[in-house]
């Protein structure tokens, strides 16, 4: 009997032993309107082999977009390319998504895995990124301790009065349908152009006869299947062409 309680008492030192539980990303990132930098994702996850780990953050939707992530041999989520999943905006200032790796180490303490952020163009100059959640085969972990941290966009945030172009639309970024208010300076056509944010055209809208002054454009994401991320719309006149970046979230 003693031998049995001695290996009782062994067992349970070794599961008080366990790691603990830890998400946290750098508690101050940097990035610029349309430019991406890469968050480190650190911590120790104490999972089974090859377990489904999934990791849910909140975001400021006016500030960033998330996505890709990719994880690697050298990182907890051995997924080449992370999942970066259940992306919902509800306001301009709250969002959330998930990243989730199918293919996780067993026990690790570092990086977990890397995720690109993309800055835009706002009028806010900074907001949070958390993680808040951590689910490891579609169950809850509890006493997981989580830091985020607050990105902040670099670069000039004014935007003066246009005497032509594009400027604001809203919501942004939104789902299915957006509003832009444009301005044109004379009498003629205008003609709205969708490109990606490489700059590669997407689609192009039929040109609209439009008067001198303030206008505004309603826009259907759906009519032209755009999947979620960062485009440009292009709008040109007689005199010239202007840009103005907007995100789609499905």
């Amino acid at each position: 009997m003693r031998w049995i309680l001695l290996l009782l008492l062994a067992l349970a030192g070794g599961h008080g032993a366990m790691a603990q539980q830890a998400v946290s990303i750098p508690s101050d990132i940097s990035v610029a309107q349309l430019g991406r930098t890469t968050v480190p994702i650190t911590g120790t996850l104490d999972v089974p082999p090859g377990a489904i780990v999934e990791i849910d953050f909140t975001y400021v939707p006016s500030i960033m977009q998330p996505g890709p992530a990719i994880g690697g041999p050298t990182a907890a989520f051995r997924c080449a390319s992370v999942d970066v999943t259940n992306v919902v905006v509800t306001s301009r200032t709250d969002g959330q998504f998930t990243l989730r790796c199918a293919d996780v180490q067993s026990v690790t303490s570092g990086l977990i895995a890397q995720l690109d952020i993309t800055g835009l163009p706002s009028l806010d100059d900074q907001g949070a990124l958390a993680p808040i959640r951590l689910r490891v085969n579609g169950e809850d972990r509890t006493s997981v301790v989580f830091s985020g941290g607050t990105v902040r966009l670099t670069g000039d945030r004014s935007r003066p009065s246009l005497a032509e172009g594009i400027s604001s639309n809203f919501p942004n970024p939104f789902v299915s349908t957006s509003t832009f208010t444009y301005t044109v300076a004379t009498d003629g056509p205008v003609t709205f152009t969708i490109r990606d944010i490489k700059g590669a055209v997407f689609a192009t809208l039929p040109a609209i006869e439009q008067t001198k002054g303030t206008h505004q454009l309603e826009f259907r994401s759906e009519s032209w299947q755009l999947a979620s991320g960062t485009y440009i719309m292009q709008m040109t006149t007689e005199t010239d062409a202007y840009l103005h970046p907007f995100v789609v979230v499905k």
